[in-house]
């Protein structure tokens, strides 16, 4: 095989250039699609859709506090005065976001901006702070985090969902990276109460929790325990019984599919369902999506539960991305940009060589691909629910990578010499 000038694989190199005008393709079309969104329909319907949702709530409990927080018809109440005279496009009819109240309180300084420049400033900050965590996570755990390794991640299509609706994720993409950087330094307790910074949205903990006791990782579901406590002790002082006990009846009724929570666009075996219902209808739809969901949930489980050998870290970070992905996939409310954690656990295995690099690149560009051809070849409202699909899939490739490399160390071993054979050597742990 012929050579370049840095001893790089010709083949290889093309590839890569090849990757890197795909990433460009994918930028611009992000632009336009922007564009003509804000164009079409203005801010807040769908470029910045979930800041407003969470904006609407925000500016309530400034106004009254956090005692009806989540009560739907106190905030419609609100509104209905607040909104009187406004454009439609202008007015909140949403229900109340349904965040623990210590995490909405750290929120609420949003409501004292005028909605398009706090959007504007939330959304600058979850890029800089998601670029700033990547160089940070990829100095500690010996990823490339040089300039263009940077761009090309800030071009995931996860973030990109995130940025756009003016979502929370960056944050829990932070905290799931502290959480794995704790462990592998032998700090479980603390990795434990990074965790507990996940709850903004619990379900994407669904399989990971369970699966941390079938790993017998005690110390680190003591921190998880404890942190949660003190949590909950937080929002029980600023919302009072009355107020989380509103916030326990509004995920009933979000859980209930009742609000407009979007779950065709979901990255899960329910959007599958739904996307599958009116071409052979809900009993089919189900027979096909149910299987795959308990399948997936049990392999989730099952990478804790393979026997303790190789390289301990390696095994957690494995344990950890095939429970979360399995979560991503099989929870009942679960659109892309949840999935912006993963990233973490993809880095550091990938830095390990371990982790293929395709499926580090499936799931960077893979859904983008979907939205893309769905929403210009079909229409602008399948690109969503074309892109949770790919996600979908993406995630069921993680799970079962997951679960092969946990039960079976010597083929992730055998991709390492691959890797180390072509020149690229696995970097230190972490920092």
């Amino acid at each position: 095989m012929e050579h370049g000038p840095h001893g790089e694989p010709v083949k290889a190199s093309a590839s890569r250039r090849w990757f890197a005008v795909a990433l460009g393709v994918i930028a611009l079309a992000y632009l336009l699609f922007v564009a003509m969104m804000l164009a079409l329909t203005g801010p807040f319907a769908y470029v910045g859709v979930d800041y407003w949702n969470t904006l609407c709530t925000l500016r309530f409990i400034h106004h009254n506090g956090f005692a009806q927080a989540y009560d739907p018809s106190a905030q419609a109440a609100f509104y209905r005065v607040v909104d009187a005279g406004r454009a439609e496009s202008a007015t909140c009819q949403t229900p109340p976001n349904p965040y623990l109240p210590v995490f909405q309180a750290l929120l609420v300084p949003l409501a004292l901006l005028p909605p398009i420049a706090g959007y504007v400033l939330w959304t600058g900050l979850g890029l800089v702070v998601f670029v700033l965590y990547c160089y940070r996570f990829g100095r500690a755990v010996g990823a490339d985090h040089g300039p263009a390794a940077l761009l090309k991640l800030a071009l995931a299509y996860a973030l990109y969902e995130n940025l756009v609706a003016g979502q929370v994720n960056v944050l829990l993409f932070v905290c799931f990276g502290e959480a794995i950087l704790a462990c592998l330094r032998g700090r479980q307790l603390r990795g434990g109460a990074w965790l507990a910074g996940m709850l903004v949205k619990p379900q994407v903990l669904l399989l990971v929790l369970p699966g941390l006791a079938i790993g017998r990782r005690g110390r680190v579901l003591l921190g998880f325990g404890l942190t949660s406590a003190l949590l909950a002790g937080i929002s029980l002082a600023i919302a009072g019984s009355d107020g989380l006990l509103g916030l326990f009846r509004l995920l009933r009724y979000y859980s209930g599919g009742v609000a407009p929570t979007y779950p065709e666009a979901g990255m899960n075996w329910r959007g599958l369902a739904i996307n599958l219902m009116p071409l052979i209808g809900g009993v089919a739809a189900w027979s096909v999506a149910l299987p795959g969901l308990v399948a997936t949930a049990l392999a989730g489980l099952a990478v804790w539960a393979a026997p303790r050998r190789g390289d301990a870290n390696d095994q957690l970070v494995v344990a950890l991305l095939g429970s979360f992905a399995a979560s991503s996939a099989t929870t009942w409310h679960s659109h892309v940009y949840s999935g912006l954690p993963a990233l973490a656990p993809l880095l550091y295995l990938r830095a390990r060589g371990l982790l293929p690099n395709w499926l580090l690149n499936a799931w960077l560009v893979l859904p983008g691909a979907g939205f893309f051809l769905a929403a210009f070849g079909m229409a602008p409202k399948a690109g969503h629910p074309a892109a949770g699909l790919a996600m979908l899939s993406v995630n069921v490739l993680l799970v079962l990578w997951a679960t092969r490399a946990a039960w079976r160390p010597e083929v992730a071993e055998t991709a390492r010499e691959a890797a180390l054979g072509a020149g690229t050597r696995p970097r230190p742990t972490a920092a």
